[in-house]
Parts: C-alpha cells; structure tokens; sequence
C-alpha cells in the first residue's frame, strides 16, 4: 500500500498546474483540469484502499478484543484448576504425613515387641539351662536342649503343648502382639500405597492445570502484542487517510477553480456533440483490452473508474492522433506515464497515456492521423498498451460514441 500511495503523492506534484510539463508556452486551462482530474481520481481510488484497510483492521481489532476476554476466561479457569489441584495436593499429603507418622509409631512399637520376644527368649533359654545343670527333669528343658531328629519315638508335639501349657500367658501376649503388628503393617503399606497414588494423581493434575495455564498467558501476552502491532497499522492508516483527504480537497479545488475558469472562457461556444467517426482510434486495428466504466483497477485492486479505454498493441507501435488540434501537454503526468493531451476546440480534449516515447512538443499543431508517439508501458501499467481518453470540458466520457 506504501508503494501506491508514494506513487499517487508523486503524481499531485506532476499534474498540479505548476507541475505540467511545459515548453514553450503554458497548458490551457482544459489541460490542467485534465490532469487534476485524472488525480483526484487516482486519489479517490487510494482512499477507497485506506477506507478498506481502515475497516479490515477495525475488523481485526474488535476480534482480537474478543479472543482476548475469553483468553483471559481461559487463563482464570487454568488458576482456579490450579488452586484446586494445590489444595487436594496440601490434603493427600497431609494424610501421608499422618500415614507415615503412624507407619513409624508402628515400626517402633515391632522393634519393642521384638526386644520383649527376644528378652522372653533369652528367659526360657536361660531356665532351661539352669534346670538342667540342676539336674532337673523339665519340660522346657528337654524342649529346648534335645536333638529330636536323634529319636523317632519322641513326641515334639507333645512336648510343644507342654511348653505352651507351661507359657501361656507369654506366649499369647507375644502372639497377639506379632498378628497386630502384621495387621497395621498391612493396612499401613495399603494406605501408603494409596496416599503414594492419590498425590501422584493431584500432581498430576497440577502440572495439567500449570500447562493450561501457562499456555492460556502466552496466548494472551502474544494477543496483547497482536492488539498494540494492529493499533499502530491502524494509526498508519488513518493518518495516511487523513493526508490523502486534505491533498484531495486541496486537488478538488483547484479543479472547481480552472472549472469556473473553462466556463467563463468557453461561453457562448458550442459543446462537443459525440458521433461514430468524429475521432480516429490512437492505433488503428488494435483490440481494446479494456474498456470505459467501473472495474478492479489492476494497481490498486480498488473498483474504481477506468476513465478512457485501454488499446493493446506491442511496445513501439505507433500512435496517432485522434483529430486535428493543438497538443495543450506532452510529458510524464503522473499514473498516466508519459502522456500526450490534445485540445480539439469545442471543449473537446483526447489523452493519450503510457507512451515509451512521445514525438511532439506543447504548443504544437498536430493534424488528424498524425503519430504523436509510440506505445509503451510506463506510468501505472501491467502491459503495452495506450490508455485513450476523451474528455468534454475536463470530463472523461466514453471514447466509443466518438469512434
């Protein structure tokens, strides 16, 4: 957009009517209305692109105003999963804190039990030997001193029972001991396994809701940048419209002012009065590639006014003119490229733009048929062709009616 726009700004400076090129005399009043209103055209053209830029980043902006509230929907959800996913966190471990406090109550109390086991242990172990160094004949003395591999007849039940019956009240309490601590062991590696589980899950879910929200403010942050790049495109536009629109009033009133100015020269002169043949085609046989009216313009890609009709024919092919006349200016003239203006009387003018050379001179007298120049593609072009106008009074109209 840059690059058309530079290119409009350089054609106000060329056909403003101190900008026309001259030779030896100055450009009527018809030519510099001519090439004033070729500009403001171009102009109207350029701010029609602004206008369209103008609101596709209006458009944007008002989405990105939109993705950013339910990005920041997002993100606060993302910090409430977060808060929640900490909370059951802080709880599985606390109750792993109290499973593990009572896992080593647990282990210390089978460590006592132990210690009682073995000093009980020691105890019978320590009556026996004494019965028996006493010579005495007790149970628990031959349950723990006799070999019974070394007699099949032995009863090891029978002396089992005994030692039992003899130890009772230890022995239960010693049983009853080592099947509570298996049992609260049990549980405790059971709920461990599953306060173990339970924080890995939550962790988890942690991580999770830290991803979301971690991704929720990198979106965010990134819309942010999007929104300030997208305000700075859209003052770019707006104060580009701005210049455009102060040049363009500035274009329109020099335009009324030479309009006034034709009006007062030209009256009591009878208008141009369109008719097939009044005018010859700039080249002869060529094909019109496009014709007067509205369309896509090809440089701008804006609908605007296509003001004369486009005749394709190889760089170099002559051109000629339309009818007798006086050449009012000759010369680059802005997206015309080098361009030819013919003052034909009656308030009839013909234009002929994008020429790769121009072989005549302002003030000159050219006559019907004569080549005024040769075909080319300078100025705003895509292609070799000459861009030929008929203006009434400074105003394009459609060339075909005067062919």
């Amino acid at each position: 957009m840059k690059r058309r726009l530079a290119a409009a700004l350089v054609g106000l400076a060329l056909v403003a009517p101190s900008g026309v090129a001259r030779a030896s005399t100055a450009p009527s009043p018809a030519a510099q209305k001519a090439g004033i209103d070729a500009t403001i055209q171009q102009v109207n053209g350029e701010l029609d692109e602004v206008d369209a830029t103008e609101a596709g980043l209006l458009a944007r902006l008002d989405a990105a105003t939109a993705a950013q509230a339910g990005l920041n929907a997002r993100a606060a959800q993302a910090d409430a999963r977060l808060q929640s996913a900490e909370a059951d966190l802080s709880v599985a471990q606390g109750r792993l804190d109290g499973i593990s406090a009572r896992l080593d109550a647990t282990r210390q109390l089978l460590t006592r039990t132990e210690a009682s086991r073995l000093a009980a242990l020691a105890r019978l172990r320590s009556d026996a030997l004494a019965e028996y160094v006493e010579g005495q004949d007790s149970i628990l003395a031959s349950w723990l001193l006799v070999d019974y591999s070394s007699d099949p007849n032995i009863d090891a039940k029978g002396y089992v029972d005994a030692l039992v019956d003899a130890h009772a009240g230890d022995a239960a309490r010693y049983q009853a001991l080592k099947e509570r601590q298996a049992i609260e062991a049990s549980q405790l590696g059971a709920q461990q396994e599953q306060a173990l589980a339970e924080r890995n899950r939550v962790a988890d879910a942690e991580q999770t809701a830290a991803g979301a929200a971690d991704a929720a403010a990198a979106a965010r942050s990134a819309l942010v940048a999007q929104r300030a790049a997208l305000d700075g495109l859209y003052s770019e536009a707006s104060a580009t419209k701005a210049d455009l629109e102060a040049r363009l009033a500035d274009l329109q009133a020099q335009s009324d002012s030479i309009a006034r100015l034709l009006q007062q020269e030209e009256a009591g002169q009878s208008g141009a009065v369109a008719g097939s043949g009044q005018l010859l085609p700039p080249v002869p046989g060529a094909p019109i590639t496009s014709p007067f009216g509205m369309r896509m313009d090809p440089i701008t890609h804006q609908m605007m006014l296509h003001s004369g009709v486009d005749f394709g024919a190889p760089e170099g092919t002559p051109i000629h003119a339309a009818a007798d006349g006086t050449v009012v200016s000759a010369g680059p003239l802005g997206g015309y490229g080098n361009a030819t203006i013919i003052d034909h009387g009656g308030g009839l003018a013909t234009l002929y733009g994008h020429q790769e050379e121009i072989l005549v001179t302002v003030g000159q007298t050219v006559s019907r048929g004569q080549v005024i120049g040769l075909v080319g593609c300078t100025g705003w072009c895509t292609g070799p062709h000459v861009h030929f106008e008929v203006r009434v009074h400074g105003t394009p109209v459609d060339p075909l009616p005067y062919l």
